[in-house]
C-alpha cells in the first residue's frame, strides 16, 4: 500500500538547493578571492527561487553594495542566466526579446 506521502512525492519534482555549510564555503571562497585580490567584496548566496542563505558584507564596500548584491543574486536565480549575459543582452537598449524572455534564459514550460 503507497502512504499518501509516497503518493505526494511521486507527483512532485525534486528540488536542488545549496546547503547552508555549501553556501558557507562560497563565501569564505569568495572573500579569500578578494583578500588576494586586495578588494572590498560583498557576497550574497541564494537558492532557486532567490531566497538568501548566506551573506557576506565586508569591511570597505560601498554603499547599496549589500543590497545591489543581494538582489543581483536573487536575478542571476530566478532568471537561471548568469548576470552578466543578462547585462550583454541589455546593451544598446536591447532588454526582454520579443518573445517575452531575457537572452539565454529557458522559454517558459521549456
Amino acid at each position: 500500500m503507497v502512504s499518501s506521502m509516497e503518493a505526494a512525492l511521486s507527483v512532485t519534482n525534486a528540488r536542488s538547493v545549496i546547503s547552508c555549510a555549501g553556501a558557507s564555503s562560497v563565501v569564505k571562497g569568495a572573500q579569500a578571492k578578494a583578500g588576494e585580490m586586495g578588494v572590498p567584496v560583498v557576497v550574497a548566496v541564494v537558492d532557486d527561487v532567490g531566497e538568501l542563505v548566506e551573506f557576506s558584507r565586508g569591511d570597505g564596500t560601498p554603499r547599496g553594495a549589500a543590497q545591489w548584491a543581494i538582489d543581483k543574486a536573487a536575478t542571476a536565480s530566478l532568471s537561471r542566466t548568469p548576470t552578466h549575459v543578462l547585462a550583454q543582452g541589455m546593451e544598446g537598449g536591447a532588454g526582454a526579446d520579443a518573445r517575452g524572455g531575457w537572452p539565454g534564459a529557458d522559454a517558459p514550460g521549456g
